[in-house]
């Protein structure tokens, strides 16, 4: 099979896996469980997603799609600053060292944390068949949207309607993290 065939039979597959993905996610599938060292240090868990509308990519630095897509991501995160809009670009499928000096090299793409899953364990539970692969997730920790490119129209829209239905209240966002396996149950009525 030539070179030719061969991206466009993985363009297709990758496609159908996506849309199969999407629709899955369409009935509001939680994001799974995570628990990963950013590059400088801090964890990151899945509870980091609760209260926020997140935008979480998997990538490598040898990805040239993704070398492409980051500084979009770049963009579209400095464009929705203040909108409740957090990022979290999780490095995969590639050695730490080369993620790191990606992030060293390319410092003024990466205002946002970037993470390390070692093993590749998290994108594995994610369900990621390819690198970028971006998930839109809402405020109370549900998987909206799949895509691999972030000037995808329907992330767009999407986007749009996150960002704009805020929490109806305080007490539904603590609901939705008490909601959490192993949440701690808070109570703050006196």
């Amino acid at each position: 099979m030539s070179k030719t065939a061969t991206c466009i039979a993985g363009a297709v597959i990758l496609s159908v896996l996506l849309l199969g993905i999407q629709a899955a996610h369409a009935a509001e599938v939680s994001a799974p469980r995570f628990d990963l060292p950013a590059l400088d240090g801090k964890r990151y868990t899945d509870r980091y997603l609760i209260g926020k509308s997140t935008l979480v990519v998997f990538w490598a630095s040898w990805c040239p799609v993704c070398q492409v897509e980051l500084p979009k991501l770049h963009a579209l995160f400095d464009a929705m600053r203040g909108r409740g809009l957090q990022v979290l670009a999780i490095g995969f499928a590639d050695d730490p060292d080369k993620i790191r000096r990606y992030v060293r090299t390319h410092g003024e793409i990466f205002d946002f944390p970037v993470l390390y899953d070692s093993g590749d364990t998290v994108a594995k539970r994610f369900g990621v068949v390819g690198t970028p692969t971006i998930y839109l997730i809402n405020s109370r920790g549900k998987i909206e949207y799949v895509t691999w490119l972030i000037e995808d129209p329907a992330l767009a829209d999407k986007l749009e309607k996150l960002l704009a239905a805020p929490w109806s209240s305080e007490t539904e966002a603590l609901n939705a993290y008490q909601a959490l396996p192993g949440s701690p149950s808070l109570n703050f009525s006196r």
